[in-house]
């Protein structure tokens, strides 16, 4: 956006690409995922990994349905307009929706993991039972994850002449506060450095953390696959002996017809 002290932003450039991306994936995803849904719930039996996929499905749901909506009205009117409460309530909401998705494709990786590894997952029962008691604690852990939202996020009164309101990070609405004010008094180092701990909190716990995860578990897949799948000696010589046995064989007999 582009910002002018004595009157509210106004759009640029790439608010128009973000909000025709949006749109063409809110168009094309939505349907898709819903289409999506309505086989995975309509299949007669559950597997583990059918569980998986319908949670993940109802996480991508929640990004297409609550934050590209709501993001997409944010650029066109460019005006928070639904008050603090649900400031608070949607910022929630868009933290939970990418971090339960984050946590579900963890669950996958997981499961994948244990289907390797432990033989008592093979067990139908006891792996649904496990499955789901993971994707519990995905849900919840999200959750809890999301709710300094109601914290940081809160609705901010930039031009009470013009009612133009903004639904803003705290450390935002000091900054501006000062850019307003034509004030140079500088953010306090533990503001700042609350900031900052939120930020690399945040991108930890709804990226980084989930895919050091993901790749973790694969990486052991892979090398558990990739060593299982190796010939063993007794392999090799036992095959060596049945090829030498088979050829000796041959060779008798190519002597006995030839004599």
């Amino acid at each position: 956006m582009m910002v002018h002290n004595d009157r509210p932003p106004e759009p640029i450039a790439s608010d128009y690409v973000e909000l025709g991306t949006l749109l063409i994936l809110f168009i094309i995803g939505g349907p898709l995922n819903l289409a999506a849904h309505t086989q995975i719930t309509e299949r007669p039996s559950a597997t583990r990994l059918d569980i998986l996929k319908r949670h993940l499905n109802y996480s991508d749901l929640l990004v297409l349905f609550i934050y590209v909506p709501s993001r997409v009205c944010w650029l066109l009117t460019y005006d928070w307009r639904g008050g603090n409460s649900l400031c608070k309530i949607i910022k929630f909401l868009h933290t939970f929706s990418f971090q339960v998705s984050s946590n579900v494709i963890v669950c996958i990786a997981i499961d994948r993991l244990l289907s390797v590894m432990s033989s008592k997952h093979h067990s139908s029962e006891k792996a649904q039972r496990r499955t789901r008691a993971m994707l519990m604690i995905a849900w919840i852990a999200a959750a809890i994850i999301s709710t300094p939202q109601f914290v940081v996020w809160k609705t901010f009164l930039a031009f009470e002449e013009l009612n133009w309101s903004q639904c803003m990070q705290i450390w935002e609405i000091i900054r501006v506060e000062q850019a307003i004010q034509n004030r140079s008094v500088e953010i306090s180092r533990q503001l700042m450095e609350q900031e900052n701990i939120y930020v690399v909190v945040h991108m930890m716990l709804i990226f980084w953390v989930p895919a050091t995860i993901v790749l973790f578990c694969y990486l052991i897949v892979s090398c558990w696959v990739y060593l299982n799948s190796r010939p063993t000696t007794k392999t090799v010589m036992y095959s060596r002996n049945v090829i030498g046995y088979k050829g000796n064989r041959r060779c008798i007999r190519s002597q006995q017809k030839s004599s």
